[in-house]
Formats: C-alpha cells, structure tokens, sequence
C-alpha cells in the first residue's frame, strides 16, 4: 500500500483490517474446511473496507480497492474452486471482499449486516472445546445470505460465491452534446461479456442480462481523480456492444460502465475520456 500519490494511507487501511480480525475472531470461529478463509480474511477486508468509505468517501475506497488488486502478493487465480470452498490466499484476500462489497452494493449495506448478525446468533462463541455450537462454516453463511438478498439478486449471489464467475465490461467511446435546456447529452458505446470458468480453468461464456452501473464525471480538480460525479444509474446490459445515452447537467469529462468495478475486478478500460463539440 505504499502509494502515497493516490492518497492511500497504509497505515489506516491495515489498522482497520487487523482491528475488525479481533472483532470477528471474538464472534466467529470457522470450521477448519474449505472456505473458511472467507470468514477470516475476507470478512476482514470487507469490514475495512466499509470503515474507509465510512471515514474517507468512496473516492478513497475507489483508489484502496484499486490498489488491492495490483498483482503482488498474491497475482489473480482465474482457476480454483468457488468462493464458498475456496483455500487459497487471492480468494480470501481480494476475490472474497470484492464480492461481499459488490453484494452489499447491489442488495444493501442492510441486507448484507443482517446475515452476518444472525450467523453471530447461531455459532457465537463455539470452538473446540468449548460452547455446543457448531463452528460457522461458508454454507451457513450462504444459508443466511440467501435469506436476506431479494428474490431478484439471486443469480447475483450464486455467481459470486457459488461458481467462478468474471465480468469484463468496456466503455468503446463516449461522447456528448449540449441541449437547447442547458443539460448535455451522453452517448456511450459499452461492451458485456460474462464468463464462467471451471476447476480446471475452462471458459465458458455465458448468457449476461446484468443491471451495471454508469457513471459520468465533471472535470476533475486539483488532486482529484474523478471530478464531481454528475450521474450514477444501473442499466440491463446484454453480450456484446451496446449504445445507452443519459442526461445530465453540468458539463461532462470522463465516463464509463461499472466505474467502481462492483463487477468487473479488471479495470483499464471502464472509464473513458468523453467528446464534447469543443473537445474535437
């Protein structure tokens, strides 16, 4: 995390992923199975993540969660077993708290903290030895997961935790221009693609009807990078390229599809440059 241009502040974000350790390591034992990095590691990285955007905006989320996935330590694993069975560290440290933040922005911050709280109910204070109750594991987790998500977001919870699943969204181009009302007009160009990859590490591409966000930004400032956020909705892509145009007001600069990488862990190519007539 040593990036200081980009405003990421190491000691902050690793203070709060050990502190929220012993919060959950006083609340949940896992079971010694597959998995159970999910609820040490990743619940940590999850719960960090949360107390950054809580203190410091979603700019500075935006920027942390960019650094986690730089390839070092741990390069991404394309391969493996689900999240739900997962051992190996680039599941707990990166795939797993991507997907729990990009669950709880789809579902609710709410509906996310209400299956961890009754997970705590059921298997608070079991281990070895100790209480009677029985060590958490992934598919208690899952259990009280699937409870609290609406009907709608299932697929979405299924392909975050119970296969390997990766998204690849692209903005083309974008372009604007202004209206007679003072507001400007932009078009984007997006791409969708949506894949899933077996233990073995096979491809196959699957069907994608996903609602995914866009984003379109003013002129960032001194210091910024991405001005002031003039637009932000969710949009039903399909496989392929795709032509969606929004309103905004104000003037716009940069914009793109899934802009926060909800989805789409490999960003690079979500947000673009947007042409306006005096740009040309």
């Amino acid at each position: 995390f040593n990036a200081p241009a980009r405003g990421i502040d190491g000691s902050f974000e690793i203070a709060a992923h050990e502190v929220a350790h012993q919060w959950w390591g006083g609340m949940l034992t896992p079971a010694f199975a597959e998995g159970a990095i999910l609820l040490s590691e990743s619940l940590a990285w999850y719960s960090a993540m949360r107390v950054i955007r809580q203190e410091k905006g979603q700019e500075a989320l935006r920027q942390f969660m960019q650094t986690m996935r730089n390839p070092s330590p741990w390069p991404p694993i394309r391969t493996g077993l689900p999240l739900l069975r997962a051992i190996d560290p680039y599941a707990g440290y990166r795939r797993g708290p991507f997907a729990f933040y990009a669950l709880s922005e789809y579902a609710g911050e709410t509906a996310v903290n209400t299956a961890l709280q009754r997970l705590i109910a059921q298997h608070r204070g079991a281990a070895a030895g100790g209480s009677m109750r029985t060590l958490a594991t992934t598919r208690a987790l899952y259990r009280e997961l699937q409870t609290s998500v609406p009907d709608s977001l299932r697929s979405l919870l299924h392909d975050l935790f119970e296969t390997t699943t990766f998204w690849h969204f692209d903005a083309k181009a974008a372009s604007a221009r202004p209206l007679a009302s003072g507001q400007w007009e932009v078009t984007f160009d997006v791409s969708a693609r949506k894949v899933r990859v077996d233990t073995s590490g096979k491809e196959t591409e699957v069907p994608i009807r996903e609602w995914v966000e866009l984003a379109v930004f003013a002129a960032a400032g001194p210091g910024e990078v991405l001005g002031t956020r003039l637009y932000l909705g969710r949009h039903q892509l399909r496989a392929g390229t795709q032509r969606v145009t929004v309103v905004v007001n104000g003037k716009p600069s940069r914009g793109g599809v899934d802009p926060y990488n909800l989805l789409d862990w490999d960003e690079g190519d979500n947000i673009e440059a947007i042409t306006t007539p005096d740009a040309r």
